[in-house]
């Protein structure tokens, strides 16, 4: 038989269950308090992955991907249930260089990685990490380091360009401290001035040139230091029994608190040119002084017109001083002269019929003088073009010609003149003519009659007293009846002096000894007797007639010698 609880029963009972249920609820609260803790943990923590600008993920120790942030879902997509070698690198199997055994024992990793997915670069922070559950993961950062990569890669690049250029340059180049300490220097300036090969890096200019040239070197350097910008020097320097002269740019390096901290030099060898500047100018010299020796005028236009050279007969001629007129135009120079202003701008005119033409053109010129009187030059215009045609200059020459003019002008007026003069004297001339006329024919004729009785002397001379000459001679005379003939031949000779004159006009090219065969043969003497009297062989007279025919032009005339001499000579008498 069961009995009722007691009232105090009841109240411990009651009391006992409302301990539980308040234990209960307790428990409950502190389950809803952990789920609502961890929670906010994990919305804080996907709040913190979405809000970095970089890559982020979780990884579990099976290669499972846990959470992805939105940056990295960007570049890579969705996941899909993939583990992350698959997500990230395409690959079946885990990663050979996988360093996630390291992370899950507690290590932090830190490495670079390209992916090809997206063709960037990343630096990747490996790092462990634990759930609200205490679970042990992976926490990757990707930090896209793609414009670092390129950066870098172009900064090596430029700087092998650089030291490619730098080290290739014949220039010599090199950058010193502001203590004039050696920071660089090229290949050039080892070459040439770091013979004994020494780590020029700390050395200063005293290490490699003479004492008073490195003075030099550092006193320009601390005039850029002090500057503070680009300057130029003409170095001169004596290296190797060799007066070298360089021209160097000098300028300041700067750091990004606009602090100077070395000075840069590019030096180029300018000896050569500068050698061909000292020829040239003293070509140029020796050119001006030709020029300006010339009396006539001389200038040298470019291919637009403008004065490059004139003389100083051409400076005179249109009353221009000093260089003013160098690189004008004839326009601008006719602005300052209006005497010549005309004349220019002819001339410019006459320029482009040159250029045009592209031959040299000559003509004429007028040019006023202050005196009032033109001056007349005879121009000559030489127009020089480019390979390619276009205009490279134009050459004027000019010819002072008004002292020849002003003669040719009173040489007409003499001539005409003259031939005034002449037509008067053909009249006066004509007047007389008629009387000459009669003159002459009476002339005439008192000589032919002179000459028919000289040649009937000289006929009866050989036919009367020659022979008896020629028989008195091969008697036997005594010392007086030579002397009488010889004065007796002289005598007859004198008679027949005329024909020995006219056979010894220079004209005629006789020598003494044909003249006097000549005249053998005049008188009727054969060969043999000519021979017999001048003591000579007949081959020898054979050859002297000879001879006297071709001087007398008989080679081909159809008449003897004795005709002819006889005939031309003794009628001309």
């Amino acid at each position: 038989m069961s009995t009722k609880p007691s009232y105090n029963e009841l109240t411990q009972e009651v009391e006992s269950l409302r301990e539980q249920l308040a234990a209960a609820q307790d428990t409950i609260i502190s389950l809803k308090s952990a789920h609502s803790r961890r929670d906010f943990e994990q919305e804080r923590f996907v709040s913190v992955m979405q809000a970095i600008p970089e890559g982020a993920y979780v990884v579990n120790q099976g290669y499972g991907i846990e959470y992805v942030n939105p940056v990295l879902l960007r570049e890579f997509g969705p996941v899909n249930g993939r583990k992350c070698f698959q997500y990230l690198h395409n690959r079946t199997e885990p990663c050979l260089d996988c360093k996630n055994k390291e992370v899950f024992a507690g290590k932090s990793i830190r490495k670079k990685w390209y992916s090809r997915k997206n063709n960037k670069y990343y630096v990747i922070f490996d790092s462990p990490l634990k759930n609200a559950e205490g679970v042990l993961n992976k926490l990757a950062f990707f930090h896209d380091a793609t414009a670092v990569q390129q950066a870098t890669e172009m900064l090596v690049k430029n700087q092998l360009l650089l030291d490619g250029i730098v080290n290739n340059s014949t220039a010599v180049i090199c950058i010193k401290d502001t203590q004039g300490k050696y920071l660089m220097a090229n290949t050039r300036f080892n070459d040439l001035f770091n013979e004994s090969g020494l780590d020029i890096i700390g050395k200063t200019d005293f290490d490699f040139f003479p004492e008073y040239q490195a003075r030099l070197f550092r006193a320009s350097d601390r005039k850029v230091l002090m500057g503070r910008q680009v300057q130029q020097f003409e170095e001169n320097l004596r290296h190797k029994d060799r007066d070298l002269v360089y021209i160097s740019i000098k300028f300041p390096l700067v750091n990004a608190d606009d602090s100077v901290y070395a000075v840069a030099k590019i030096s180029t060898d300018i000896t050569d040119r500068k050698k061909l500047e000292v020829d040239l100018q003293a070509s140029n010299e020796r050119l001006t002084a030709l020029i300006n020796a010339s009396p006539d005028i001389i200038c040298l236009k470019d291919g637009e017109g403008r004065w490059l050279q004139a003389n100083e007969a051409n400076l005179r001629l249109f009353q221009i001083s000093g260089d003013d007129y160098k690189g004008r135009t004839d326009v601008e120079l006719a602005q300052y002269n209006t005497l010549y202003g005309n004349v220019l701008l002819a001339s410019m005119k006459s320029d482009e019929d040159v250029w045009h033409k592209g031959q040299p053109y000559e003509y004429e010129e007028k040019i006023p003088n202050p005196n009032g009187e033109d001056k007349i030059f005879w121009i000559i215009k030489v127009p020089l073009f480019y390979p390619d045609g276009r205009r490279k200059g134009l050459v004027i020459l000019g010819h002072d010609t008004t002292v020849r003019r002003k003669r040719e002008q009173r040489l007409r007026r003499e001539i005409v003149a003259r031939k005034q003069a002449f037509e008067v004297i053909r009249v006066k001339s004509k007047e007389t003519e008629e009387v000459n006329i009669a003159l002459r024919v009476l002339l005439n004729q008192q000589k032919k009659a002179g000459e028919e009785v000289q040649q009937r002397i000289l006929i009866q001379f050989e036919k009367t007293v020659l022979p008896y000459i020629e028989l008195l001679r091969r008697c036997l005379l005594d010392e007086h009846g030579e002397e009488y003939l010889d004065i007796l031949t002289g005598h007859l000779q004198a008679v027949g002096a005329p024909f020995i004159k006219k056979l010894s006009n220079p004209d005629l090219g006789l020598t003494k000894r044909e003249i006097l065969v000549a005249d053998l043969v005049r008188q009727g003497k054969s060969t043999k007797e000519i021979a017999k009297l001048l003591g000579l062989q007949p081959r020898s007279v054979e050859a002297y007639r000879n001879q006297i025919r071709k001087k007398l032009h008989l080679n081909k005339k159809n008449i003897t010698l004795k005709q002819y001499l006889t005939s031309t000579f003794i009628s001309e008498t």
